[in-house]
């Protein structure tokens, strides 16, 4: 339904992808966590697997995708499962609720279900954290859990699954990821065009932790500052040693915020707001309407150059491009949603959305 990412400059953890197949063609697991904190990598590595590093074997099963950033209704998601597998599977009884159809339907067919962001429907809070907070949802991994069948469920979540642990190792496997290895974030800033010496690369890997998007934010801001040459780059405080990750993330956002030019600061405030992939057309006809950027670049900016910026920041990794339309890593949407200061922007987003709810992706 959603579509999986598929990173061309995706780098390392290969030796994952080992560990990944073997619990997949076992009879005994039936659910993988890939748990990280955001942007480390979770939805990549599970695209990657996805395209390109599963067993032949695994390879031949049905992929069911959801993106719960994209869409949280977990009804919509239950009842789209049970309709993607109905020309593969015998659905005995279509009165029966959408978990058992599921359920029944895993017992007679290999089943794979990759359910991305996890955390969105996740307690943040401290006495529960990690608590999957819907109802029917946590019921039906529960059942998932609890009653033998073919199907395997892929979960990527910020978060861990503490409901989960009395199944871990057994049908439950849980996989951690940390940062790049130093030889790995290396490889991604060659990959991502950056020039220096070896220990400059290294010290910039271990100050950003070998956080994949960190790492590639670092890398376009050197590539629009300093031509792709670290050597040139002054970070001054920018990357403290004492500061933890997400300052550091924080503040490499906020630096390459102040160097947006030509309306793309504005592009980013407004594209935040979305959860969903804005098709560009759709983007095109809202901004035209939006009275709240009259004073900003983007009021005299024709649709050509509009796109052109889009493309640019596509590039530089702020925006991503899918096959449903442009959207951003969650990261990068909350803390652009959190600095947008064009004020009446969220309100005529919010209208536009209820006049035209067929032709957006919210």
């Amino acid at each position: 339904v959603h579509q999986p990412t598929n990173d061309s400059r995706y780098t390392g953890r290969t030796h994952f992808f080992k560990k990944i197949n073997r619990w997949a063609r076992s009879s005994k697991v039936c659910m993988i966590a890939v748990v990280g904190i955001g942007g480390q990598g979770k939805t990549s590595l599970v695209g990657r697997w996805l395209m390109q590093e599963r067993d032949p074997e695994i390879s031949k099963i049905p992929v069911f995708y959801w993106s719960f950033y994209e869409d949280r209704d977990v009804e919509k998601f239950l009842a789209q499962v049970v309709e993607f597998y109905k020309p593969i599977s015998k659905v005995a009884d279509e009165q029966a609720s959408a978990i058992n159809i599921i359920i029944n339907a895993a017992k007679e067919t290999r089943l794979l279900l990759v359910l991305d962001g996890m955390e969105v429907l996740q307690s943040a809070s401290t006495s529960n954290h990690g608590s999957i907070n819907h109802t029917s949802l946590f019921s039906f991994f529960q059942q998932w859990l609890q009653i033998s069948h073919q199907g395997l469920i892929v979960l990527t979540s910020r978060f861990q699954f503490p409901q989960f642990r009395p199944y871990e190792g057994i049908n439950f496997q849980p996989l951690y990821l940390n940062g790049l290895t130093k030889q790995d974030g290396i490889a991604l800033l060659h990959k991502l065009g950056i020039l220096g010496e070896g220990d400059e690369l290294i010290n910039y890997v271990e100050k950003l932790s070998g956080h994949p998007l960190a790492l590639r934010l670092l890398a376009s801001l050197v590539h629009r500052v300093c031509d792709g040459n670290l050597s040139l780059f002054q970070d001054d405080d920018l990357l403290s040693e004492d500061d933890k990750l997400t300052g550091k993330l924080k503040r490499l956002l906020h630096f390459y915020e102040l160097q947006l030019e030509g309306g793309q600061k504005e592009l980013m405030y407004i594209l935040s707001l979305f959860r969903r992939p804005v098709k560009i057309e759709s983007f095109l006809v809202l901004l035209s309407g939006m009275g709240s950027l009259e004073s900003t670049p983007l009021a005299n900016a024709d649709r050509e150059n509009i796109h052109h910026q889009i493309r640019l920041l596509v590039d530089e990794f702020l925006v991503e491009e899918t096959s449903d339309g442009y959207t951003t890593h969650p990261v990068v949407r909350d803390y652009f949603r959190n600095t947008n200061n064009i004020v009446g922007s969220r309100s005529e987003v919010a209208i536009f959305l209820r006049e035209q709810p067929g032709n957006w992706h919210p």
